[in-house]
Order: structure tokens, then sequence, then C-alpha cells
């Protein structure tokens, strides 16, 4: 029965139990009430055990309405006046008027507390401000709720009841215990509801009719993965439910879990992960006459565009995760041919919702993604494991690089060691860090491969650039009016500091509805920070086939007075304060103390020691010591990079700042 207050803010409650609800009539609360509006008043976010009896049951931030359901479970009714709901944990968002009640059994829904899907949580709070219960962050695809089902955590559904029963017909088992980490359990007890016949299997393969009955309650003791199916009297399947347990794993890292048929992910003809039917030949006996198949091994399984349909579970050691259908696909370049392989998740409707919602990276803005990674680390694999991490992390804020956060990775409850999850660089990540339609993209992979849009107008500049002197001004600000040369300043200065030797790894991109420039985005950098006086970069300025277009570029702009000049202001800039050798430093400790509880685990579980990691960690704080003072030296006496850009002794000093402290000269 719909109730409205004076205030206008509509309660859905079954059964009727509030002042002044007539049976069978819509009608307002008799006699005033106070104003169940926002608090401007902050509170302080302090909890307290919840002795209500009352529960969150469902919630829905996804469609063209928000809700929260209050499920008062005990057996007697309560006064909710002066209680409170919100999305933010110092402040009241709605608290109830005096006289609202909620009676035995019964449902309530609020809808006036707008949610932010995959990014809010919600607050109950008692009349004296304390919160006694909180989920979060709430996520589920579009159209779909949140549901508690005979009190066990919520599944997500499309069968939305607002302040009803929330009933088991139609809907994928519940489990009684939450999909995350459970540690210091002897035994972990998983009860399963559904309306109908439940089956299940332990493998990841999805369950069917055909699989084993669930006949009692599971009493596990190590990690598992429980998929499990309702079966109606009529044969008919409910979507499949995915949970996995984490079992006295003592990870310290959040985690995340990919649960798919075996064979489409390790048969000899259909795994993604497999070689395939082939012998691999060793690199560098390609030519031996033995049967096999060369490097890179291109005709392998990893190689071939497939996706299988999983599911995907993020299990944080803190606040609430997801669990949703994806396809999962092998992900990167030569990497994939490593023993340990990066992973792409593709969120598309003959997979299951189109959109994950969820805040995936805390120092973004974004929670909303058609794809992400779970990334190895890429050549960097056997190595630190955080190169490309460290060097976005760093850069962040001054150019477009892809978010990243560590984390233990699991396929069909098999550990897999340490990942990072990871943006996919496509249109739909520039269009969210800019705010601009997606279509409006062009974007450029490597010299001249279109991954959106078109390359006309690329191929048309990078001619121009090479056909014309860009040091007569007329012909250097045709090129400013296209590209914007401080983005691409400030790409060259990183790759020349990080001496990344892979580079191919190169994407532009512009809009109209940007500024119409062509911008550069930094990425894929495993290859870099090598030996601090490594010269690898002198490939960015070089004349070569591999690096044709950028070196081409950087040569015709440095013509330019006016480019050379932003160039070395840049240059100053970034050594200043961005790869300067303390901010460096603590950086390397920081992601390195991120992931150094699991190091030894990882590298146990990839044929690697924690004192070979150590020490590769130790050559990072090596090269963030020297890097600078090698660079002075190069750009102070290497011939071809004092033919292109002529610094003077004082600007040497200005941009190598950490050299001069170590008392450098040319």
């Amino acid at each position: 029965m719909k109730m409205f207050l004076p205030n206008l803010i509509l309660i859905l409650l079954l059964p009727c139990g509030m002042t002044g609800c007539h049976s069978g009539k819509t009608t307002p609360a008799d006699g005033p009430t106070e104003a169940g509006a926002a608090d401007t008043v902050e509170v302080v976010a302090q909890r307290r055990p919840n002795g209500t009896g009352i529960v969150l049951s469902e919630i829905s931030a996804s469609g063209k309405q928000d809700y929260i359901e209050l499920h008062n479970t005990s057996s007697a009714g309560i006064d909710l006046g002066g209680y409170g709901l919100s999305d933010r944990e110092t402040r009241v968002r709605y608290r109830f008027p005096s006289g609202t009640r909620i009676e035995a059994g019964s449902y309530l829904a609020v809808y006036e507390v707008p949610l932010k899907n995959g990014e809010d949580h919600v607050y109950f709070y008692d009349p004296e401000g304390y919160i006694i219960l909180e989920y979060g962050p709430v996520s589920m695809p579009k159209g779909q709720a949140l549901v508690s089902v005979q009190g066990c955590p919520f599944i997500t559904t499309d069968l939305l009841t607002p302040g009803e029963t929330n009933e088991t017909a139609g809907l994928p088992p519940a489990a009684s215990v939450a999909s995350g980490q459970y540690d210091g359990v002897d035994t972990l007890e998983v009860k399963l509801f559904a309306e109908g016949d439940i089956r299940y299997t332990l493998n990841g393969a999805p369950p069917g009719a055909g699989s084993t009955r669930y006949t009692k309650p599971f009493r596990l003791t190590k990690t598992t993965v429980l998929r499990a199916v309702a079966v109606g009297e009529d044969g008919s399947l409910s979507p499949v439910s995915s949970f996995t347990y984490l079992i006295n794993e003592g990870h310290q890292l959040d985690a995340v879990s990919l649960v798919s048929e075996p064979g489409g992910l390790f048969s000899t003809g259909s795994g993604i992960y497999s070689n395939g039917p082939y012998r691999l030949k060793p690199h560098g006996t390609e030519d031996d006459g033995t049967p096999g198949i060369n490097y890179p091994y291109t005709q392998a399984n990893y190689w071939r565009k497939w996706w299988r349909k999983s599911n995907v579970s993020f299990l944080p050691k803190q606040d609430a995760g997801f669990s949703i259908d994806c396809g999962a696909a092998i992900f990167g370049g030569f990497s994939r041919i490593n023993a340990k392989k990066s992973l792409k998740f593709k969120f598309k409707k003959e997979y299951g919702p189109s959109k994950l919602h969820y805040k995936l990276f805390p120092n973004r803005d974004e929670s909303e993604y058609n794809i992400f990674i779970v990334r190895t680390g890429g050549q960097d694999v056997y190595g630190t494991l955080i190169k490309d991490d460290l060097a976005s992390s760093l850069a962040e804020g001054m150019i477009d690089v892809m978010a990243t956060r560590p984390v233990v990775f699991y396929i069909n409850g098999q550990y897999y060691g340490i990942y990072h999850i990871r943006e996919k660089i496509n249109k739909q990540f520039v269009a969210a860090h800019h705010k601009i339609p997606k279509d409006s993209l062009d974007i450029i992979m490597g010299n001249s491969s279109v991954e959106e849009g078109s390359g006309k107008d690329w191929r048309a500049l990078y001619n121009y650039i090479r056909s014309h002197d860009l040091s007569k001004p007329e012909y250097y600000r045709y090129v400013t009016d296209r590209m914007d040369v401080l983005s691409f300043a400030d790409w060259v200065v990183a790759e020349t500091y990080i001496g990344n030797s892979d580079t191919g790894n190169v994407r532009i991109f512009r809009s109209p509805f940007l500024d119409g420039k062509w911008h550069w985005i930094l990425y894929d950098v495993d290859m870099g920070f090598p030996h601090y006086n490594s010269d690898s970069f002198l490939i960015l300025y070089r004349p070569t086939q591999v690096m044709r277009h950028q070196t081409d570029v950087i040569r015709g702009l440095l013509r330019s007075k006016e480019f050379r000049d932003l160039f070395v202001y840049r240059l100053e800039y970034q050594m200043t304060s961005i790869w300067n050798r303390n901010r460096v430093n603590a950086a390397i400790d920081q992601m390195a103390g991120n992931i150094d509880s699991e190091v030894a685990r990882n590298n146990k579980r990839w044929q690697g020691s924690y004192p070979l990691w150590q020490k590769k960690i130790e050559g990072l704080h090596q090269f963030a010591d020297g890097r600078q003072k090698y660079l002075r030296q190069k750009f102070g006496t290497d011939p071809l990079l004092r033919s292109l850009v002529k610094m003077t002794p004082e600007e040497l000093d200005r941009c190598f700042p950490d050299a001069k402290e170590q008392g450098s000269t040319d």
C-alpha cells in the first residue's frame, strides 16, 4: 500500500504499519510530522551493534528510482522516528518522521536517498547518530537490484519487490555466506536457498539439471568455488549463482576470482590459456628442422580472439565486492606467451550485464566499465611486478595513464599470484577520463594502426611535419593547431626518463569535443627502468623504422625554437616534480610494500624467489638514484642530443636537479 507523507516522501509498507495508513486507501499521515529531509549537521561516523532486528533487505541504484528497503525481522513493531538513512558516512541524508512504524515482519522502502551505482554506501543510523547497519559500495547491473532472501547476503536480480516480501521464485540460488576471504576459520558452513531443486558444481563449470543435487549445507575447509542453479518443476533453469570462498589463504591484498568452464580455459582443443595441439620450439631454435611451431607461436590458442562466458568476482579485504557474469579472454602482446598470462573481462549482453558498476580505483571518479584487465606485469612478470604501475602512478595527473590496483588472482579456486587490476585503453577509457562522447574519438596505435575512428587526419599531419621546416613559425603554428604539443612533450620526456625499449606502445587520440588536437597516452613501459645508465631511450630520437612516426615528429618539432623551449621547460618540470629521486624512491617503497607480503608465494608459484625480487626492487632504487645524473651527461655530451636540443650548462643544471645535487659535471 502506498503512503504519502506531508513532505511528499513516498514509502511502501507491507503490511500496513504506519500512523495514518487506513486500510485500502492512500492518504497523508494524521497530524503534524517532522520533515524527513537531509540533515544540515554533520555527524561523527561512530558505530554500535544493531539490536533492532532491522536489516537491509533490498537496494536499487540502477533504475529510474533509487530505493532502500528495510525489513523488520523482530517479533515486535518498531518506531523509526529519529532513525536515519544516508549514502554518506558523516551526514544523515533522510531522517524518519516521528510516528513512522515498521511492524513485525514488515518491509519498508524509502526513496529519498539518491545512490550512485558502483560507488555509494548505504548507512542506517539510530536516533543518537550511531551507524548500526551499513553496506557498500552498492553494485548492480542496470535495471536490477540487490535482494536478500531469507536473511542471506545480497544477490542481484531483475525481480524488484520494493516494500514486499523477497520471494525466492525465479531467483538464482542464494547462499548463507557471501563470497569473500575468510581467515582464521576451521570450517565455513554454507547453505543454499532457492525455489525448486538446487544443482551445483565445484570445478567452475556452469551447473545444469544433471549436476549434483544439493541436499545439505556445505562444510568448507579449503578454498572453494561453488556454482548453483535452481531447477523448476517444468525443468526450467534459473540464472546461475557463482560464489568464491578463499579460506585461510592469509592474503593482505584484495582478490579477483575467475570462475569458468575448465575446458574453455585449459583444454587442448578450445582452452584460451592453452598452447593448443602444438609443440613450442624454444626461442632461437626455429630453423633446427624439428616438428613444432616457432616463436612467437602465433598458432597457439592464446593468440586467438576467443572469449569464454565466465563469472568474475572482486573480493576486497574491506567493503563489499561484486560478482558478475562476463566474457573472459587472454590479454596482451608477446606477454601472452608467458606461463602466467594477463586476462581481460568484457561486460556485454551475450555474456550477462552490459556494464560493471563499481568504483574499481579509489583515486578515479569512474564507476562504470565495459571492460577491465587483470595484468601480470607484462614483460616484468618475473621481475619487480610493478614497473608499469610505478610509471602510471608517478605520471598520474600529468598525462593520461591507466589506473592500477594490486590483487591476488584465482582461476577456478587455484592461486595464480600477484596481478594488477588495470583499465583498458579504448574509446570508453578516453571518453570517461575527458567527459566526451565515446563515438567522437579517433585513436591510433603504434605508427598508424587505427583502433577507433579514422587515421586520415593523423597521416596528413604526420606527412606535413615530415615535409615542412617547422623552424618557420607559420608551419609550427599549423601543427600546434592540430596536436597538443604539451602532451607530446610530456610523453617524450617521460619515455626518455623511463628508458622504455618496447617502442611500439604508442597510443594517441583526438576528439572535436575535447579540443580537436592529438593527445598522447603513457602506458605499457614494463621494459623501462633498466640500469640507470641505459641509453635505450635514444631510439626515440634516432631515425628507425620501429619508431618512425614518433621519431619523425620529435625531430621535426625540435627544429622549432618554440617547441625546443617547451621541451626543455617540461624536462625541467618533470625532473623536478615527477621523476626526482626522492619521489620515485618513495613510490617504489610504497608499491613494493603493497605486494611484499605476497611475493614469496607468487614467486614459488612461478618458479622465482623472494631474494631475487628484492634484488630487482633494489635495482629500481639504483635507477632512481642515478638516472638524472646519467641523463644530464647524455644531454650534455651525446652528439645526437646536442644537435637536436642544444641545451646550455645552465639549462642542464635546472633540468636535472638531482644530478646537480650529486655534483655532476659534463
